[in-house]
């Protein structure tokens, strides 16, 4: 009877470990998953052209910083990809939009996209 009372309880300390097992792995699967969408997101390419600033077919004139600001945060857009941008415009845009978590990107010679670090 001892004997009977070993093994179950053998048992079921094994099928604890592997529902803890399965748990840890399930785990590591939402986290991969969120890490993989947070990189996946999307890029908007912003050009500003006689004054203006156009993304994603929306047109906001130099100057009015905050409109764009707002259309950028209706559409959840965080990532941006500069295009034609001097020094100037570029830490124009950024200082408007300074501290609200967005990131800045150029591409490079070889077509490669490549983050602005501002320090």
């Amino acid at each position: 009877m001892r004997t009977i009372q070993l093994l179950a309880a053998k048992g079921e300390n094994m099928r604890n470990i592997w529902i803890i097992l399965i748990f840890i792995v399930f785990l590591a699967g939402c986290a991969s998953h969120h890490e993989k969408t947070n990189n996946e997101q999307k890029y908007v390419e912003i050009t500003l052209k006689d004054n203006f600033y156009h993304f994603n077919g929306d047109v906001v004139s130099k100057g009015n910083e905050e409109q764009l600001v707002n259309l950028l945060s209706k559409k959840n857009i965080k990532k941006i990809l500069t295009h034609d941008f001097t020094m100037g415009d570029l830490l124009e845009i950024s200082s408007a939009l300074n501290g609200k978590g967005y990131s800045f990107f150029f591409l490079n010679e070889k077509n490669e996209i490549k983050q602005i670090n501002f320090l």
